[in-house]
């Protein structure tokens, strides 16, 4: 098997690990039929430091490759973070097991000692994890310092204040929501180019998008606009009969049956029958409470209602959004009172409902100067949101260091437990040699975040050593600031990783290695 892929992949991602990592700018082409239906190829260039878009749009045809891939998607759906971490540490258990399988060892021996290592890495992340609970007294700093680790090595590392608020917000709107198993799929995105990073806002509501060329721009001709420029509390029905055709033809059949003369008596032709219907309509929805808003918004998919329906209903403080696609937001906002205001984002007319109690219905409106600055924001709050999903699925949380410390814990228990196994039997030094490679593996990911940050880890690596083996509890969540340098407890630096996270990706990445 060609391993140069290996190589080459742990080379591109190591720069860009961490909170002083690069960044990669990838010129991706892809192919696109023209106007005239002619196949031409186009450039896309992408600027990011995240390893599952860096592997994802790396077009090499490798089987390694692919694996890879899998593995980087793997980490991103189901952990959100440390993708970047993860396929390295792959690509060096990957490269050390064939270093092992080059020296004559079986590769049952590499499998096992791969096995072991991984069983004792797991005893240690359970004795070094501190138990939190979220809502605990309703301090939240340990969720801002979670959510401060995710987004550190991320575009929004400049902004973690206003995100990490908006990241709070969506977990607690998120966690009233029962039965709730992935929480980016109850989120909304709407992005517009242009304004800055900091623009970026959440809404317990969504967008309408109002223009000349869709039916919801009867809206603004039908409502006052200066009533539009401020604030209006409506009231939303949605899935209500808007599609009075059927209704109509079966009524008008009906009466034809029952004679000609008969049905002239009632009603002299079909716009007659339709004014009537509306009517009883337009009774029977502002009857159903005594104190109702001023006007009421109808989200309906239909769009072939007439010009004489909608001038009836909009008479009566009544209008009708269109929305194209049955979706969830339809069902949310229901039977709701909601802040109706229109706004204009990129030259374009949207109607904005709002309903701050809603929790179902989350909207992020993005923006940025570039849409690959905008597509960074969305995947840096996506990476947020689940590793916060993890951090909340019960009441309880445990917790480890992270920027590294994590790792100088394993190192030292896999050391120890290496010389355990050859006081047992001297027979067990190839299998403990197996085990030092795992460890040198997972050195390599303090060694590199050092690198990256501009210090020889050399000697720092020795300090931080050093530290670890005191007998001291508070050393063991010690490692590197990458910004002064010097040896800091991670824990009081707010550098803090999920338990639970840290091991599912550690068993998802020996699960790659091993089919690899």
């Amino acid at each position: 098997m060609n391993y140069i892929s290996i190589y080459s992949i742990e080379k591109i991602l190591s720069t860009s690990l961490g909170p002083k990592g690069l960044d990669k700018l990838i010129n991706r082409q892809y192919k696109v039929y023209n106007d005239e239906g002619d196949l031409e190829y186009r450039n896309e260039i992408i600027i990011t430091n995240d390893g599952f878009t860096i592997l994802k749009n790396i077009d090499i045809k490798d089987p390694i490759l692919d694996i890879l891939k899998n593995l980087s998607n793997s980490i991103d759906s189901k952990v959100g973070d440390g993708t970047t971490s993860g396929i390295i540490l792959a690509c060096q258990l990957i490269r050390n097991g064939q270093m092992l399988l080059t020296m004559n060892y079986h590769p049952n021996l590499v499998i096992k000692g791969y096995q072991l290592s991984m069983n004792k890495c797991k005893e240690v992340l359970d004795a070094n994890a501190l138990d939190f609970s979220v809502m605990e007294n309703g301090d939240t700093k340990i969720l801002d310092k979670i959510i401060s680790t995710t987004l550190s090595s991320k575009i929004l590392s400049n902004y973690l204040h206003s995100f990490t608020r908006i990241c709070k917000d969506i977990l607690s709107s998120l966690q009233k929501i029962p039965n709730r198993k992935h929480h980016c799929n109850y989120i909304n995105y709407f992005k517009f180019l242009g304004g800055s990073i900091s623009d970026t806002k959440l809404l317990k509501g969504t967008l309408y998008k109002v223009n000349s060329a869709n039916s919801n721009w009867g809206i603004i001709t039908h409502l006052n606009k200066n009533i539009l420029s401020s604030e209006i509390q409506c009231k939303v029905i949605s899935n209500c009969p808007l599609d009075f055709s059927d209704l109509l033809s079966k009524d008008l059949n009906k009466m034809v049956t029952m004679g000609r003369d008969y049905s002239q008596t009632f009603f002299n032709d079909k716009s007659q029958l339709e004014q009537t219907r509306i009517t009883d309509y337009i009774k029977s929805i502002r009857n159903q409470e005594d104190s109702q808003p001023g006007y009421i918004i109808i989200l309906s998919s239909c769009t072939s209602v007439s010009i004489q329906i909608q001038k009836m209903l909009s008479d009566n403080g009544i209008v009708i959004v269109y929305s194209l696609s049955e979706d969830k937001l339809l069902k949310c906002l229901d039977q709701s009172i909601v802040t109706l205001k229109q706004v204009e984002y990129n030259n374009e007319i949207y109607l904005q409902l709002e309903k701050k109690e809603l929790d179902e219905c989350i909207s992020l409106i993005l923006r940025g100067p570039t849409v690959y600055t905008i597509d960074e924001i969305q995947r840096s709050l996506n990476d947020a949101i689940s590793i916060l999903s993890l951090s909340t699925g019960s009441d309880k949380c445990k917790i480890i260091s992270g920027g590294g410390s994590i790792e100088f814990e394993l190192v030292l228990a896999l050391e120890k437990y290496t010389q355990d196994l050859l006081k047992e039997s001297i027979q067990n030094s190839k299998l403990c040699r197996v085990i030092k490679m795992f460890s040198q593996s997972l050195e390599s990911i303090p060694k590199l975040l050092i690198s990256n940050a501009g210090y020889d880890h050399v000697n720092l690596l020795d300090n931080i050593y050093s530290l670890h083996r005191k007998s001291t509890l508070e050393y063991r969540h010690y490692a590197i600031d990458l910004t002064s340098g010097l040896p800091t407890n991670m824990l009081d630096h707010g550098v803090i990783e999920i338990l639970n996270s840290k091991k599912l990706s550690l068993q998802m990445i020996i699960d790659t290695v091993f089919s690899a």
